[in-house]
């Protein structure tokens, strides 16, 4: 099922696309409809699915600006196959608000509603898979202006408790908005990135490490050769790199046990699941990147990330624990980073969580911002009590646990039954 209202004419808006103030947002969130535009409310899968042609278009043009990989048709048509379910009992529904200014499509809103223990959220569309969460939005023809009014029909069509929308990127598009509207930040972190643009070769990333720094990755790399030739390759979508991810993700989860890190998504089986068939697949605007480190005949790391406009999103480093003190997960991405250089990719995004070691190969870093908008006396219950500043007091009293009790929290974990 579509609602389909009008928008307002946005010929006086300012030039900057992420322009806005307060009063501003209340102002556009008052707009009666007109004949400029209009606003398409989404909550079924078969018509998202319709909606890829203009949804490729348009992610194409604001991918231009913003970091969008998460936000392509062919990565959040899978998680919707993987996540929602149209019927009525369904815990996750779609809610995306679609835009246009006559035929063509100007602005995309990918929301979601999650429902559950009674409390309704306004969340991205590809929770908890997508490492970021954005708007698509044409910066020649809408602004925040069209997001403040999209937005507020999103909420008038499903009435949510309370708006969870996180990691938000501090450049994106839909950051400004979120500020104005007086969203609370429930909690901040940065994803470190390394800019390729001004470099003509490996030899010159190099170059940015001291000659102490060199020598250590040359013994370890030598070191590592006396075990077993290493063999450094990159799986095009297939089996093969399913296969891969699968074995990423045991390592990824095995080392998150022996440390006792708490991190229940990873053993969610439809996060799983979801994870491992999107190395299955590709479009013009989202392309896999699976890539495996060997010793030998063992496979001993492997990588998982998303490219797309010249971008490389790295979104899993994981490597066996045996081979970590052999410099398995360093000498895997010295080669990912020589691979990017020389196919000409822009960048390289280690996203979040901020770590030193993703700071050792960055030169940059961008703030992520977790959001939250209570919308009902629920929905103010929960921002207070549960997702405010507790969810981070939580995560720091997880951390100062004795190691032997993390440990039997996250083995607990592992080993739970699949939902």
């Amino acid at each position: 099922m579509t609602a389909i209202m009008k928008t307002s004419d946005s010929s006086a808006r300012p030039s900057d696309p992420t322009w806005l103030d307060i009063a501003t947002v209340e102002a556009a969130c008052q707009v009666a409809p007109t004949t400029a535009g209009s606003i398409e409310i989404v909550d079924d899968c078969a018509r998202f699915e319709a909606l890829e042609p203009e949804w490729n278009r348009l992610h194409r043009k604001a991918g231009r600006r913003h970091h969008l990989a998460f936000q392509s048709h062919v990565w959040l048509s899978k998680w919707c196959a993987a996540f929602t379910v149209d019927r009525p009992d369904a815990s996750t529904r779609l809610a995306i608000a679609v835009v246009r200014q006559g035929d063509t499509v100007c602005l995309i809103c990918p929301f979601a509603v999650h429902r559950r223990y009674g409390i309704s959220r306004l969340i991205w569309m590809g929770q908890p898979a997508s490492q970021y969460g954005d708007v698509l939005l044409d910066p020649e023809r809408a602004s925040s202006i069209e997001i403040a009014i999209a937005f507020n029909r999103v909420l008038e069509h499903v009435a949510p408790d309370v708006v969870d929308l996180r990691r938000v990127r501090e450049d994106s598009a839909i950051a400004p908005f979120l500020k104005a509207r007086g969203a609370a930040v429930t909690g901040q972190n940065h994803a470190p990135f390394t800019d390729f643009t001004k470099l003509s070769s490996a030899e010159d990333y190099a170059a940015r490490f001291s000659a102490k720094a060199l020598k250590n990755r040359r013994r370890l790399r030598r070191r590592l050769e006396e075990k077993g030739a290493i063999r450094f390759e990159i799986l095009p979508p297939g089996n093969a790199a399913a296969d891969a991810m699968g074995l990423g993700l045991d390592f990824k989860r095995d080392w998150l046990v022996r440390r006792g890190e708490i991190y229940s998504a990873l053993c969610d089986q439809k996060l799983r699941d979801f994870l491992v068939t999107a190395t299955r697949w590709h479009d013009g605007n989202f392309k896999p990147f699976v890539s495996v480190m060997c010793c030998g005949d063992e496979a001993i790391s492997v990588q998982f990330g998303i490219v797309t406009d010249g971008r490389l999103a790295l979104h899993m480093i994981a490597y066996k624990s045996a081979w970590e003190k052999a410099g398995a997960g360093v000498l895997h991405i010295e080669e990912t980073i020589t691979h990017c250089i020389a196919s000409g990719v822009r960048e390289l995004d280690f996203l979040g969580p901020d770590a030193p070691y993703k700071r050792v190969w960055s030169d940059a870093a961008v703030t992520v911002n977790d959001y939250i908008l209570a919308e009902t006396l629920k929905g103010r219950v929960v921002e207070k009590v549960v997702l405010g500043g507790n969810r981070a007091r939580l995560k720091d009293l997880l951390s100062r646990l004795p190691h032997a009790v993390r440990h039997r929290i996250a083995r607990r974990l592992q080993h739970r039954p699949a939902r």
